[in-house]
C-alpha cells in the first residue's frame, strides 16, 4: 500500500497488464454444424423443429463467444497482504467509485472501528510488553481500557462515537508508552497503515466527517468466502474474484480456479518481520512464499498469466 497516487497507478498497471494478456491469448471459438434434411422429405413440423434447433445452436455459439471474451482475474495471497485494497483501487479507477452516501453510511463506521481497534491493540500491547512505566497519560489510558461502550476487540458500540473518544485517542497516540509499543509492533497484531488515521484523528472526530478515497483504501475489512466484482476495462468485461487469505479461508479457493485468465498474487513487503494472525509461530513472508510456490506451479493455472504484486513498499521503507 504505497501513497494514494502510486497505489492507484499500480492498480491501473495490473488491470492494463491483464487486459494485454487477454488480447494476446488465443480465442477458442465454438463451431456448430447442423445436419440438413432433404427438403422434399421434411414436413412443416420438421422444418419448424430444424429452425428452432438452428436458432438454439446460434444462440449457444454467441453465448460461448461472449464468455470467451470475459477476463477472469483471481486475487490470491495471505491474509492482510492487501488483496482487497488492490480491488478497491481498481473500483476507483475503472468503476463508479464511492458515492458520498456510501462513504458516510457504510465506510465511515468501518473506518472508525478500525481506528478504535488499532488503539485497543496498542494499549493491550503496552500491558503485555510491560511498558506501563512509560505511560504518561494514565488517566486517559485507564479510561480507554475500561470503557464499557467498547467490546473486547475495541469495536465501537452504537452508544459511542469517534467524536467522543477521538480526543482520548489523540492523547494516547502521542503518549511515550504508546509510541514505545508502536516501535515494537512486529511483536503483536496491528494494521501498520492505520497510523495514517491517527495522524488525522482531529478531522475524523468531526461529526460531519466524510471519508476520502484514501481513507477507504486504508480501511481493513476482512474478506470471508469469495467476492466477485465485475468491471469494464478497455471495453472488456473483467470478472475479479477476491478471496479470504487466512488459512481457514484457503480451502474455498479451489471453487474459483476454473478457466482463470490471470492470477494476481499479492504479497506485502513490509511483513518480513511479522507473524500470522492465526499462527504466531509462522513468519508472514515465509507463508506468502510458500503459498506462491504452491499455486505458481499448480496444474490449474498452466495456461493462466501470473502477476506478482509486491505491496506495502512504503511501509517497508518506513520500517527499515
Amino acid at each position: 500500500e504505497a501513497g494514494g497516487g502510486a497505489r492507484l497507478a499500480a492498480a491501473g498497471a495490473v488491470a492494463s497488464g491483464a487486459s494485454a494478456v487477454l488480447q494476446a491469448a488465443p480465442r477458442r471459438h465454438c463451431r456448430v454444424a447442423a445436419m440438413g434434411l432433404c427438403a422434399s422429405k421434411m414436413s412443416d413440423e420438421d422444418r419448424a423443429a430444424n429452425e428452432r434447433s438452428r436458432q438454439i445452436d446460434a444462440m449457444n455459439a454467441r453465448d460461448h463467444d461472449t464468455e470467451q471474451k470475459k477476463i477472469k482475474l483471481l486475487l490470491l495471497g495471505a491474509g492482510e497482504s492487501g488483496k482487497t485494497t488492490v480491488l478497491k483501487q481498481m473500483q476507483i479507477i475503472y468503476g463508479k467509485g464511492f458515492a458520498e452516501e456510501e462513504l458516510r453510511l457504510q465506510w465511515a463506521p468501518r473506518i472508525n472501528e478500525n481506528v478504535v481497534a488499532a488503539m485497543k491493540a496498542l494499549c493491550d500491547a503496552v500491558e503485555d510488553l510491560e511498558l506501563m512505566d512509560q505511560v504518561v497519560n494514565k488517566t486517559e489510558f485507564d479510561s480507554f481500557q475500561s470503557n464499557e461502550a467498547m467490546n473486547g476487540v475495541g469495536l465501537l458500540s452504537p452508544e459511542l462515537s469517534l467524536s467522543e473518544i477521538g480526543p482520548v485517542i489523540k492523547v494516547l497516540w502521542n503518549d511515550p508508552g504508546i509510541q514505545a509499543a508502536w516501535e515494537q509492533r512486529s511483536e503483536f497484531q496491528i494494521i501498520e497503515s492505520h497510523v495514517k488515521y491517527f495522524e488525522k484523528i482531529d478531522a475524523m472526530s468531526d461529526p460531519e466527517y466524510t471519508p476520502s478515497e484514501e481513507d477507504v483504501l486504508l480501511c481493513r475489512s476482512r474478506t470471508i468466502g469469495i467476492v466477485k466484482t465485475v468491471l469494464e476495462i478497455d471495453k472488456n468485461e473483467f470478472n475479479i474474484f477476491d478471496v479470504g487469505g487466512q488459512r481457514n479461508e484457503r480451502r474455498k479457493w479451489i471453487h474459483c480456479f476454473d478457466e482463470v485468465t490471470a492470477v494476481i498474487f499479492v504479497a506485502a513487503l513490509s511483513e518480513y518481520d511479522q507473524t500470522l494472525f492465526e499462527d504466531s509461530s509462522q513468519n508472514r513472508m515465509v507463508e506468502a512464499i510458500e503459498i506462491f510456490r504452491e499455486h505458481s506451479t499448480s496444474s490449474w493455472f498452466k495456461t493462466s498469466a501470473l502477476i506478482l504484486f509486491l505491496n506495502k513498499s512504503d511501509l517497508l521503507s518506513t520500517s527499515l
